[in-house]
């Protein structure tokens, strides 16, 4: 039953299914055709998790605490504008340069 319904695409009801089979009688076939129920369940939520308009606004936040020297918390800010569009370049760069500040703050200190 679970695959046909991951064959129709309606992977709630297959992952149910395929979880009323392994308690019944656990299958190396059955483990992995859930696990790739469960692939497909967590590629929709990543997918729908994106939106480029969030992402903007997330960069945006993440640019103002970093011109004011705040880079630990502008690194959070670029870390969900990678999560909310991982094909835009800006955050990934935005972070490094994050990374790269912090530990300048730390090496200078360690120099003290």
């Amino acid at each position: 039953v679970g695959k046909a319904y991951s064959k129709q695409d309606n992977t709630e009801k297959a992952l149910y299914f395929y979880d009323k089979a392994i308690a019944e009688h656990r299958d190396s076939t059955i483990l992995h055709e859930r696990s790739e129920v469960m692939r497909k369940i967590k590629e929709k939520e990543r997918l729908a998790y994106i939106d480029p308009e969030k992402s903007k606004e997330e960069k945006a936040k993440g640019n103002e605490l970093f011109k004011q020297g705040k880079y630990a918390d502008a690194l959070c800010f670029y870390n969900e504008a990678i999560k909310r569009n991982p094909e835009d370049h800006v955050p990934y760069s935005n972070r490094a340069a994050c990374y790269t500040k912090i530990n300048g703050v730390r090496l200078s200190n360690a120099r003290l």
